[in-house]
């Protein structure tokens, strides 16, 4: 089973590496599909990996807790993994897989930036999900707000 800090690692490394797909050869749009497969790989990692947990809590194992940071809150960030986190991540990424399926069109025409905003709007679900620090879920909250804010406006 993979730790769940990973699910924020695979998000925020593929939000990186996107743009920089989308740019090798724009003209060609070779570099567009190479940013929409790693669009589509990253997904499937956020699917899989609170998949994987699933059953072995559902089993009766104990919820898992990551601390980072190296020390435990209040000087560092923790997320929580139980059976209802695991569910919810599982559903919730499901529905933006969906999401961006039926947004192809929308999220290819806007290149790289459609790809890493509708990303870190999924990721900022699944912090919401897994964090358990009021102040960190707040902060998350208005990251995703913003991020909504900039994807739905009209393009000029």
């Amino acid at each position: 089973m993979v730790s769940p800090i990973f699910s924020i690692a695979i998000g925020l490394g593929a939000g990186f590496l996107i743009p920089l797909l989308a740019q090798v050869k724009p003209r060609e749009r070779e570099g567009s599909v190479l940013a929409a497969g790693l669009f589509y790989v990253t997904i499937a990692a956020l699917i899989a990996i609170p998949a994987g947990w699933v059953l072995p809590l559902v089993a009766g194992s104990d919820p898992v807790m990551v601390f980072t940071a190296g020390s435990r809150p209040p000087l560092s960030i923790n997320l929580q993994l139980g059976v209802s986190e695991a569910l919810i991540l599982v559903l919730a990424n499901l529905a933006g897989l969906l999401g961006a399926l039926s947004m192809q069109k929308t999220l290819w025409g806007r290149g790289g930036t459609g790809y890493v905003l509708y990303l870190m709007m999924m990721l900022g679900v699944n912090d919401i999900d897994v964090l358990a620090v009021a102040l960190s879920v707040g902060i998350t909250a208005i990251l995703l707000v913003v991020a909504w804010r900039v994807f739905t406006r009209p393009r000029r």
